[in-house]
């Protein structure tokens, strides 16, 4: 499932009339990776899992602003 959804956001990055779409999806994912790994207090991979999340939300920040 959540693989598919990273190719589908990788598909709508990929075309420029769908970028914003796919960088919100993309983001979604990464929110909700963090989220579950806080959730199930593995606080270790807390960061590996936000350095796609926060260049991910800039982007989209950059490309919306």
């Amino acid at each position: 499932m959540t693989g598919g959804l990273e190719a589908l956001a990788a598909a709508l990055i990929a075309a420029p009339a769908a970028r914003v779409a796919g960088l919100t999806l993309g983001a979604a994912i990464c929110t909700a990776a963090v989220a579950t790994v806080v959730r199930h207090k593995d606080h270790g991979r807390v960061a590996p899992g936000a350095v796609p999340t926060i260049p991910s939300a800039l982007d989209l920040t950059l490309l919306v602003g």
